[in-house]
């Protein structure tokens, strides 16, 4: 007796395909205020689509088989906008594959402008002065100065918003004077600037020794110039009044 005996051979089930997608390029892209567009390209082995997440200033221009165009619109708003932009896969009966993009477009910048506090030109007497504070605003954020001729008689210290000053005593017999120029950082292309003029006396030398003894000895040396002016205007009234009583007669 023969036994013949007959194997049947199980089929394989088909592989079940797995999407993939990614993203060429940059995932993270950042624009300026203006209109512009901008593409993104897609390696993928299946169908796919996007959403653009609410986003109403980014728009589709055009779509293919592995990219699409994209266009932004002008940002006329002062405040920085963020978008993200998912893209996956259409297969049915699969886990689907996503990657993003994430787009980020500026506001429109400042205009270059700035300030001080206070604005007026400083009046420094001959002796010097300390800790002269000068308060400054900048719409950029961000300033700067400049010293014309950086005279070693000012010192000047820089902390945040304010510019503080140190002016040293005149020892000379002719008074002198400075311009600072605060302005915006010189990688602004335009730049918004305003000064200040420091203007200090000079020293006042009595030679004589006849006018130095009618100054009070407790008279300090920086109210010298007040008080030898009052001395002066008191006799110039005294000359009208006596030139008054003179006419009368």
């Amino acid at each position: 007796t023969v036994l013949l005996l007959w194997g049947c051979k199980k089929e394989e089930a088909p592989q079940e395909k797995v999407p993939v997608l990614s993203i060429k390029g940059d995932k993270e892209l950042s624009f300026s205020e203006k209109f512009t567009t901008f593409t993104v390209e897609i390696t993928s082995n299946s169908s796919w689509t996007y959403d653009l997440g609410g986003c109403n200033w980014i728009s589709q221009v055009s779509k293919g088989d592995d990219f699409v165009l994209f266009q932004i619109a002008e940002n006329k708003d002062k405040a920085d906008r963020n978008a993200t932009i998912v893209f996956r896969t259409t297969e049915s009966g699969a886990k689907n594959a996503e990657a993003s993009v994430k787009v980020k477009q500026a506001g429109v910048p400042p205009v270059p402008a700035i300030s001080i506090d206070p604005k007026d030109d400083k009046e420094i007497p001959a002796e010097g002065a300390k800790g002269i504070s000068i308060k400054v605003s900048s719409s950029l954020g961000s300033w700067d100065y400049d010293i014309a001729g950086n005279p070693e008689w000012i010192k000047a210290s820089k902390a945040e918003n304010t510019l503080t000053l140190d002016i040293a005593e005149n020892t000379k017999e002719t008074p002198r004077s400075a311009t600072i120029t605060f302005h915006c950082p010189d990688k602004q292309a335009s730049k918004a600037s305003t000064t200040l003029t420091i203007n200090q006396k000079e020293k006042i030398v009595l030679r004589d020794e006849r006018a130095k003894s009618l100054l009070p000895k407790d008279l300090p040396i920086n109210k010298r110039e007040e008080y030898i002016i009052e001395a002066l205007e008191f006799y110039r009234r005294h000359r009208e009044r006596q030139r008054t009583r003179d006419d009368a007669r």
